[in-house]
């Protein structure tokens, strides 16, 4: 059992739980599409965003760890569109970077099937690269109001 996920279905027995799911691949890519500051564990040089030489590995970019995160085919799709320059080699690091830690301090797996053997009044999942924000925003109203008995 997921220690936190656990501990929260206990202490929390009236709560209600949303689970907004995506690949990391998904992840990534909106990660970089939205630039945001939030989005930041520490910064890399803004010399590092030049791409000289082609990428053919995480390693090279200091996250060799990132080879665990994404399957073959996706790997090489994005390697090549950071070779291609679709993004900053800084930015991409970072981003990456980010993904790591986070699934150092939560596995989405062990959460869901937590999550999983509540009552299905009690959790909400939405696989969010099926929906568009709207749709999303109405399915979690609507699963939290008005209260279920």
């Amino acid at each position: 059992m997921h220690r936190t996920t656990g501990r929260a279905t206990q202490m929390l027995p009236k709560a209600q739980f949303v689970v907004l799911e995506a690949p990391n691949r998904v992840r990534l890519e909106r990660f970089l599409i939205r630039n945001d500051s939030f989005d930041r564990i520490g910064q890399s040089s803004s010399a590092d965003n030049k791409n000289e030489n082609k990428i053919s590995s995480f390693a090279q970019l200091g996250v060799p760890e990132a080879v665990n995160l994404f399957s073959p085919e996706e790997r090489t799709e994005i390697l090549t569109q950071l070779n291609q320059g679709h993004y900053s080699l800084s930015d991409f690091r970072d981003r990456l970077k980010i993904i790591l830690e986070e699934q150092k301090n939560y596995d989405p797996l062990a959460a869901r099937s937590v999550l999983e053997a509540l009552p299905s009044t009690k959790t909400l999942f939405i696989d969010t690269t099926l929906d568009t924000p709207e749709s999303i925003s109405q399915k979690v109203m609507s699963f939290l109001s008005p209260i279920r008995l």
